[in-house]
């Protein structure tokens, strides 16, 4: 019987020993796991912040073509009019001081 108590001992400790090398192994693999998922959250955090970033980049650049637009429509509004009071002051002028000469207005 000892024999068998012996082996049972030896069988016990050899399974002892494959626990704890699993318990070693479960260790190392939950720390991969962690180290991996921390990875995957920080490509997913960068993937947003870039998609965040272009978003607003595109919102300024349409924002910045819109105020450069309105600008332009300004600018060229701006020289038309001036263009239609020169052309309406000229055109006083010219009526004034046609008409004026022949004593029609006075």
């Amino acid at each position: 019987m000892s024999d068998n108590g012996d082996k049972a001992l030896k069988l016990a400790e050899k399974n002892e020993k494959q626990i704890i090398l699993l318990w070693k192994a479960l260790a190392r693999y939950e720390k991969v796991q962690a180290a991996w998922e921390k990875k995957q959250m920080d490509y997913i955090a960068n993937i947003d912040k870039k998609l965040v970033e272009g978003h607003n980049a595109q919102n300024k650049y349409i924002a910045d073509l819109h105020r450069d637009q309105d600008k332009r429509f300004t600018d060229l509004h701006n020289k038309q009019d001036k263009k239609f009071s020169d052309a309406v002051n000229n055109l006083v002028k010219w009526v004034e001081k046609t008409f004026d000469k022949k004593g029609l207005f006075n």
